[in-house]
Formats: structure tokens, C-alpha cells, sequence
């Protein structure tokens, strides 16, 4: 064999190995298409490449970043009184009309069992009434979960209590810096203003 032969030969023999033990790998290097698996059975597994972890106090970007938290309702301003009123006469209302015109029931002293029927009722099933959802009010305990029916009914059983030494403890709202009546600290509740658009 001649000696250029042989020096060619010694320069393109670990390329050819490596073609012959790893041909994908020798076809991406070289800028070609993989080739077709044409071997028996099914083609081995191709793994799909990985991100590694971002280096400590690099910005995360892109799937790196994590999913956007659910805003916490005790985070929302605290209702001003007028709003809390305002949500309150539209409730009496709302349950004087239905006593009427359902004829629920002939007292005029069970419309205060109505109303709390109502709004403990209510602030079980939505945080809120009827009221509070035209006001954009929701009822939150002080640790931002959610209202439990035994919050519900302590905090309507407080409310007769506030109302009854002549609405003093509705309004302590306006002096309290939480904005809580008597019956949210009994209770453990925060009456929070939120978004028009907020999600009932």
C-alpha cells in the first residue's frame, strides 16, 4: 500500500468507527438527515432533550416561571361603612319585597328571621349577598379562607347583637382601622371591596 494510502487511511479511520457505532450522531455532526431505523422490532425511544435547571440568580423565563397565584381575597382593601350600608339596605329591601310578594309569612316580627335566614344562607353559599355582589363585597375570614357555615351563623347571631345596643356595633366600622363591626371580631371576618369583574 502506498504511503499516502496508508496516512489517509490512519486520518479517516476513526471517522468511519465512529459513523459505524453511532450513526445518527455522525449524521447530525456532519449536517445530514437521521437516518430510517430499518432494524427488526420497534425503534428504540427517542428522548426528548431537557432544559437544565437555571443557575442560581438567573431570571426565570419562559415554562422556568411558575404558575400565576390565585389572588388571596383578605388582600383587598377593607369596605368602607357607606359600601357595607349601602349592600345592607339593598338586602332588606330585596327581602322585604320576596316576603310580600311570595307571602312567606303573615309576622311582621319573622322578617328579622328572614333576614337572617337570608343572609347567613347567602354568606354559606357565596360570600356574599345579593347586596354585596351590587356593592363588590365579599366576606372573608381574617386568614383568608374561605367563610364556613359555622362562621356564617356566629357571625349572624353577633349581628343581632351589633344592631341591638342601637347599631353601635355596625357602627364601631368607622372607627375600627380593620373596618370590622362587633360581628366580624366575633366572628373573625373581613368585609373586602373587590374588582366589578371578580368571580363569584
Amino acid at each position: 500500500m502506498a504511503p499516502t494510502s496508508a496516512v489517509s487511511l490512519r486520518l479517516f479511520l476513526p471517522a468511519l468507527l465512529a459513523a459505524a457505532l453511532a450513526p445518527p450522531l455522525f449524521a447530525q455532526s456532519m449536517g445530514l438527515p437521521p437516518a430510517t431505523f430499518k432494524g427488526p422490532g420497534k425503534p428504540p425511544p427517542v428522548i426528548p432533550p431537557t432544559r437544565p435547571p437555571p443557575i442560581s440568580g438567573e431570571p426565570l423565563v419562559g415554562f422556568d416561571l411558575p404558575p400565576p397565584a390565585t389572588a388571596d381575597l383578605a388582600t383587598f382593601p377593607h369596605a368602607a361603612f357607606r359600601d357595607r350600608l349601602a349592600a345592607f339596605v339593598l338586602d332588606v329591601i330585596l327581602v322585604v319585597l320576596a316576603q310580600q310578594i311570595l307571602n312567606l309569612t303573615r309576622r311582621d316580627s319573622a322578617i328579622f328571621l328572614l333576614l337572617l335566614a337570608y343572609h347567613i344562607g347567602f354568606w354559606t353559599w357565596k360570600g356574599t349577598t345579593v347586596g354585596g355582589i351590587i356593592c363588590q363585597l365579599r366576606l372573608v375570614r381574617t386568614d383568608g379562607s374561605p367563610l364556613r357555615f359555622a362562621d356564617a351563623l356566629v357571625r349572624g347571631l353577633a349581628s343581632i347583637f351589633s344592631l341591638a345596643v342601637l347599631g353601635l356595633g355596625g357602627l364601631w366600622i368607622l372607627k375600627d382601622p380593620e373596618r370590622q363591626a362587633w360581628h366580624d371580631r366575633i366572628a373573625g371576618t373581613y368585609v373586602v371591596k373587590v374588582p366589578r369583574n371578580w368571580p363569584l
